[in-house]
């Protein structure tokens, strides 16, 4: 005859006819399973072992039930009859794949925010941009037309200062005036930094401009507080720009240190726009170029 559990009020239970009651207290509930040993015909309940609780998630194993504990849930412990989920495929056992956009770093999802994508597309940017400069043959080494550039734009850069200075004493007009001061800011700003890389570089500089542009201010010079002054100093300077916009482009087509090159392209666009005030003996004032 087998023995019969009974219920109390208080949530205990007991087993008839086993030699007594097993009692346990209501706040003590643990997972408990039903063993019959061999020749014993009162069943028994104990506490389930571990080795039982996992082979819950067994089909077919002794012991096996159709539900899992929620503790055993929290684990990932799957219930009998759940499809296996393949290694490798998002997450592994019990751990659902990571969304779509985010990126997962010991157990917490990171969101692939645009910011992140853009740090990266940058970075790339950045490397492709250094490997260019090298296929195109800049290096830190110094050329002759390196060389050439830094002292012909110094010594056009003296040049323009003096012209400047004079055309500010000198002009009967307004306008060549003006023209004249912003020469002066413009070309002692991009004499400063000149100076400043030759000096990097070990290049000697020479002190004052060639003996041809000497020539040219002094005669400009003789030609003071007349109406000529003006008309002869704009077509000197329209000269002397577009020479040095030629020195400049040969140094960017034909130069070989890349700071040296970057010089020259930083100055074009100030010495182009000085042409523009110049061209044709026409007077056209505007800003300093605002060269840094």
């Amino acid at each position: 005859m087998t023995g019969e559990r009974s219920a109390h009020t208080d949530g205990s239970s007991s087993c008839s006819g086993c030699g007594g009651e097993v009692n346990r207290p209501p706040a003590y509930r643990p997972v408990v399973q039903t063993i019959r040993p061999p020749g014993h015909r009162c069943a028994t309940s104990y506490p389930a072992t571990r080795h039982a609780r996992r082979s819950r998630s067994v089909p077919g194993a002794h012991g096996a039930v159709s539900g899992a504990t929620p503790s055993a849930q929290r684990r990932g412990v799957r219930r009998a009859g759940d499809a296996a989920r393949p290694h490798g495929g998002g997450g592994g056992s019990g751990t659902p794949p990571a969304p779509s956009g985010t990126s997962e770093r010991r157990g917490t999802m990171i969101p692939a925010t645009p910011a992140r994508a853009a740090l990266s597309a940058l970075g790339a940017l950045l490397l492709v941009g250094s490997s260019a400069g090298v296929a195109h043959g800049q290096t830190d080494t110094l050329s002759t037309t390196d060389e050439t550039f830094l002292t012909s734009a110094h010594q056009s850069n003296l040049a323009e200062i003096a012209a400047g200075e004079d055309a500010r004493t000198s002009a009967t007009t307004e306008c060549v005036k003006e023209v004249g001061e912003t020469l002066v800011i413009d070309h002692r700003r991009l004499d400063d930094s000149l100076t400043a890389l030759a000096g990097r570089l070990n290049v000697a500089l020479p002190d004052a401009p060639t003996p041809e542009q000497q020539q040219t201010l002094a005669d400009l010079a003789a030609l003071a507080g007349t109406p000529t002054y003006d008309e002869e100093w704009l077509r000197t300077e329209e000269a002397g720009h577009r020479a040095t916009l030629e020195l400049i482009d040969d140094e960017i087509n034909g130069g070989e240190n890349a700071e040296v090159i970057a010089l020259a392209e930083a100055a074009r666009p100030v010495v182009a726009l000085h042409l523009e005030m110049v061209e044709g003996g026409r007077c056209d004032a505007r800003p300093s170029g605002n060269v840094d």
